[in-house]
């Protein structure tokens, strides 16, 4: 499986997602190169799914207090499609461990959905947070992401 390459197409503008996008799309390289490497130990490629799954959790909070901010109107929605997705890797990882569904397809999955829904989603958001920046900033401060 080929690592996925980070495009300016897919930056919304707003710095602070945009970089944890591109974080997130690291890990799931990080996901990819394992799976590419079959000699991985499987508790390496456990940690991995655990740091997708905690970056993307602290992700969605961040994205969710930034709508709050910006005063989002389909906030609920957003927080939904987020609230589903997290519940589906819930799943996939449950599968995983079953040997029902490979680190590969789990990755593919990934990858497609975070392509998806900034697509069709944060793009939205974006539009509703121009000239907001200091306040997005601030608001953000108190959840950082260095720690993940």
């Amino acid at each position: 499986m080929d690592k996925f390459e980070w495009s300016s197409q897919y930056n919304v503008g707003v710095e602070e997602i945009d970089s944890d996008h591109r974080k997130l799309l690291s890990i799931l390289n990080m996901s990819i190169e394992s799976v590419n490497h079959p000699n991985t130990a499987e508790i390496e490629l456990t940690d991995i799914v655990k740091k997708i799954t905690a970056y993307t959790q602290k992700h969605f909070q961040r994205e969710e207090t930034l709508m709050e901010v910006c005063e989002y109107p389909h906030i609920i929605n957003h927080k939904a499609a987020h609230a589903r997705l997290t519940d589906h890797v819930v799943k996939l990882t449950e599968d995983i461990d079953k040997g029902k569904l490979t680190a590969e397809e789990l990755a593919q999955f990934l990858i497609s959905w975070l392509i998806e829904h900034i697509s069709e989603v944060d793009y939205y958001l974006a539009a509703h947070c121009v000239g907001k920046e200091k306040l997005i900033t601030e608001s953000l401060k108190h959840i950082p992401m260095d720690d993940i």
